[in-house]
């Protein structure tokens, strides 16, 4: 049934059970999370091996901390691993893209392509900023403006309290949506995500790389962000998660 559900929806599924938990659960759980991890991590067990975790292990980790914490601590971190367990089987596991994915992607791209050049800023933003392509490549109403603004979160002059940035001077009409393209005709096309990622696994395939679907930028990303030390709540603001 999970593979019959769009994407989309599943991962609404995942993010309405995290929060459907109160904050002091949260909390609970997470610890109970983190004390599991720390155990694994000191025994060089595998992620496969670690979820779903066995009965053997579970058992092993709880004896570790005997005599150490309270019952009802226990309790809370059993609950806390079940629940975990029972959120992670809800999506199928998805590959992150990485840096290596980008680089193979900049090399292989075409620049002096305006399909191209657009398949690399999407590809850029999707990364950096934890997307959902559905965020960048969605229609949406026209407006007509004849701007685009971004928010910065520090300057050197303002510090934390950041600056809005205007981009103007766009060459492109104002009708355009973002990310289009000049076609050969001399007109504009919007951006499709089927289009996005079929001209990215061109790319991928030709450098050697596995197919990634699209989810695997917001994934690649936040993984990125993680392992360059960011903390995890600042990753969660980059993508506008509602769960850590």
């Amino acid at each position: 049934m999970l593979q019959a559900l769009p994407e989309s929806h599943l991962t609404h599924l995942f993010e309405v059970m995290a929060f459907s938990l109160d904050q002091s659960t949260r909390e609970s759980y997470a610890a109970g999370l983190l004390r599991f991890t720390q155990y694994c991590d000191s025994l060089n067990i595998s992620e496969h091996k670690r979820m779903p975790a066995s009965e053997i292990l579970l058992a092993s980790f709880i004896a570790s901390h005997a005599g150490k914490i309270a019952s009802s601590t226990v309790d809370t971190w059993l609950a806390g691993l079940h629940f975990w367990h029972t959120l992670s089987s809800q999506l199928a596991k998805r590959p992150p893209v990485t840096i290596e994915h980008l680089y193979a992607l900049g090399s292989g791209l075409d620049f002096t392509n305006a399909f191209d050049a657009a398949v690399w800023a999407i590809a850029c933003i999707a990364f950096w900023c934890c997307c959902r392509l559905g965020e960048l490549l969605s229609f949406g109403e026209v407006n007509g403006t004849e701007y685009a603004s971004c928010r910065i979160p520090w300057t050197k002059t303002t510090l934390r309290e950041g600056a809005m940035l205007s981009i103007t001077a766009r060459d492109d009409p104002s009708n355009a949506p973002f990310f289009s393209f000049e076609t050969a005709h001399g007109g504009w096309a919007p951006m499709t995500k089927g289009w996005f990622l079929s001209r990215c696994n061109e790319v991928w395939v030709a450098a050697g790389l596995p197919e990634m679907p699209g989810h695997s930028f917001r994934i690649g990303g936040a993984t990125h962000l993680l392992l360059m030390g960011v903390a995890p709540d600042l990753v969660a603001v980059q993508g506008r998660s509602i769960h850590v």
